[in-house]
């Protein structure tokens, strides 16, 4: 029996460029995380993914793995 990895989610270079190109200019505000709103954090190539994610944690598994994140920056 193989185990399943349909629950990991790998960034690839770009989705993990757009998140760099929204967090930056965000964490020059200076502002709370609290004060972040969807119109400030634009994910246009990554906004249908992210729905797809909250609907399968919100009404599927409850879980999943976002592998790829350069947690160390």
């Amino acid at each position: 029996m193989s185990a399943r990895g349909d629950w990991i989610e790998p960034l690839n270079d770009a989705e993990l460029g757009e998140l760099a190109a929204a967090t930056l200019p965000w964490l020059a505000t200076g502002r709370e995380l609290t004060d972040l709103s969807k119109s400030e954090f634009p994910l246009p190539g990554l906004a249908s993914r992210i729905d797809r994610l909250r609907e399968e944690l919100i009404e599927g598994r409850g879980f999943a793995l976002w592998r790829g994140l350069p947690v160390a920056q």
